[in-house]
């Protein structure tokens, strides 16, 4: 395989979350691997609404309810607003307008879905515009499905 050095700085992040959910075998006792979460942007996933499904998602930090545990995310270029528990995720840092990419499993609701991240992670000083124009290459490329 060519060396990381020749790949876009996209593509080792891109590629590491296209690994197979299997259970595997350590210790005589069989244990499973939490999914990785598709890539999915916050239109796609309010518009596939799809309970239960995997999702790794980013957005701007819009509002937060430390009393429910609830986030709103939004970006500059889309219309929709995705609503994310932060039950799960310890400590959760909180800052307003900045941008986090969360993990987690969609669940459909009365009033729209939420999702239920496991996982936050601030990704401040991203470029969004690139980092969109990479993962809609790799899907067009047959790299990467939704």
């Amino acid at each position: 395989p060519p060396s990381p050095s020749r790949h876009h700085p996209f593509s080792l992040f891109l590629t590491a979350s296209l690994s197979p959910v299997a259970p595997t075998r350590e210790g005589g006792r069989m244990q499973s691997t939490l999914p990785h979460g598709k890539i999915a942007f916050i239109d796609e996933i309010c518009e596939i609404n799809k309970d239960g499904e995997s999702y790794r998602v980013t957005g701007l930090l819009e509002k937060f309810s430390a009393e429910k545990e609830l986030a709103v995310i939004s970006m500059p270029d889309c219309k929709q607003k995705l609503c994310v528990r932060t039950d799960l995720i310890e400590n959760f840092p909180h800052k307003i307008g900045s941008l986090f990419q969360f993990i987690g499993e969609y669940q459909k609701g009365i009033e729209g879905g939420v999702l239920k991240a496991r996982l936050a992670r601030n990704v401040d000083g991203l470029d969004t515009k690139l980092y969109k124009q990479a993962i809609l290459l790799c899907r067009k490329h047959g790299k990467l499905h939704l």
